[in-house]
């Protein structure tokens, strides 16, 4: 389980019940695709990550 900082509380309350689900006989797909999205939304949030630029190869 990641660490979100930048997100609001109730998102990190959602993040921990379909973390705790991840067990579970009703654990879906979409449920999956909520936890990335919620990781990729703290991510983009997070002002120490800034958008990566390619490294040039110089000859």
């Amino acid at each position: 389980m990641k660490k979100l900082l930048y997100v609001s509380t109730n998102t990190r309350k959602l993040y921990k019940q379909l973390i705790s689900l991840r067990g579970s006989n009703s654990f879906t797909k979409a449920h999956e695709k909520q936890i990335e999205a919620i990781e990729r939304m703290n991510n983009y949030l997070n002002p120490n990550i800034g958008i990566q630029q390619p490294s040039v190869l110089s000859k």
